[in-house]
């Protein structure tokens, strides 16, 4: 059976933080080798990230066994200030990620992307942000906490919708194009000159030919006046879930992992908005595991173990679909044995 093991909340869950790496980490080799650090930064307002002293932690650590981390990510598909590297990269920094590089995968406005082949049930090649192709090990560090399209997102959103590109994002969320809103469009022209198949005219305002369009997204990254935008609605929250998972699975296939997950500050949505909610239960503790699938179920089982399914009562989502689904692409297995350090 799959082990996942498990620290509780508490004065000494920095002390005991080392030793969960240990655990896990015990016979692999990180020498020489290149660590992508898979983490969430926040959005800018946000506090409920997982803290960057504890990030440091797990980095030191990945530094004694001498590898080599970097922190990575990728832009994000809305307009923020992480929708370019460079503010990606500042905001990292200002909310204390100063400790290691930080690499953003699919460049400056996320269309830098490399496609890995999956062939499963709705995608044959998943768009990761291109220097994934630097990294053999991922070492994820993911907040588990409510989602309002999966239920809950931990480490198969991490990984899975963190590291796929601009275009990747908007694939796992909607089956159809960017579209335009024609009320903020001035006709400036800066998506038909960014349009990298000329899919975009004016006519009088910005208008997509979707026969033409490849939905990269690059346009909703450039358009100044947020003109842009994503029709989220497309993919049903099954649909989101499956695609998610594909993703995890392009990500993981042919590289090493472990993975993390802080059961923190588990708020009722992910750290994408720009400001901090209330905590739905009391701080559980952390989880590692070599396993995305057990560490999943393991963390909602603690989440939930009074019975009843926080995450259906907030966003009457199904959130199983993404472990029973994750489970039957071969992403790993949901029997777990919890250890307790």
């Amino acid at each position: 059976m799959l082990k996942v093991y498990f620290i509780r909340a508490g004065k000494d869950l920095k002390n005991k933080l080392p030793k969960l790496f240990d655990a896990v980490s015990e016979d692999l080799d990180f020498k020489n080798e290149k660590i992508g650090v898979k983490l969430h930064f926040g959005e800018k307002g946000n506090t409920t990230y997982v803290k960057p002293e504890l990030v440091k932690m797990i980095v030191n650590k990945i530094k004694e066994k001498n590898g080599n981390p970097d922190l990575i990510e990728c832009c994000v598909l809305y307009r923020s200030e992480r929708t370019t590297a460079e503010g990606h990269i500042k905001l990292a920094k200002e909310h204390g990620f100063d400790f290691a590089p930080i690499v953003i995968l699919d460049g400056e406005i996320g269309d830098d992307y490399t496609e890995i082949p999956v062939n499963l049930k709705h995608f044959k090649k998943v768009r990761i942000g291109s220097k994934i192709k630097d990294y053999k090990f991922i070492v994820s560090v993911a907040h588990f906490k409510g989602h309002g399209g999966t239920g809950f997102g931990g480490s198969l959103k991490n990984i899975g919708m963190g590291l796929g590109s601009r275009a990747g994002k908007l694939k796992m969320h909607s089956k159809v194009k960017p579209i335009v809103n024609k009320s903020r469009c001035t006709a400036c022209g800066t998506c038909v000159a960014n349009c990298p198949v000329s899919a975009i005219a004016l006519a009088p305002y910005a208008k997509i030919d979707d026969n033409i369009c490849i939905g990269c997204a690059k346009c909703i990254a450039v358009c100044p006046y947020k003109a842009i935008g994503i029709p989220w609605g497309g993919a049903s929250q099954r649909e989101l879930q499956e695609r998610i998972d594909e993703y995890a699975y392009g990500v993981l296939k042919d590289r090493k992992a472990i993975f993390f997950s802080f059961l923190l500050d588990i708020t009722p949505n992910c750290d994408c908005f720009g400001y901090s909610e209330t905590p739905i239960v009391k701080d559980i503790g952390i989880l590692a595991s070599k396993d995305i699938i057990a560490i999943e179920q393991a963390s909602y089982d603690l989440v939930c173990e009074d019975g009843n399914d926080k995450f259906a009562e907030l966003h009457n989502i199904d959130s199983s679909i993404q472990l029973k689904y994750g489970e039957k692409i071969g992403l790993g297995k949901r029997k777990y044995e919890l250890i307790e350090l």
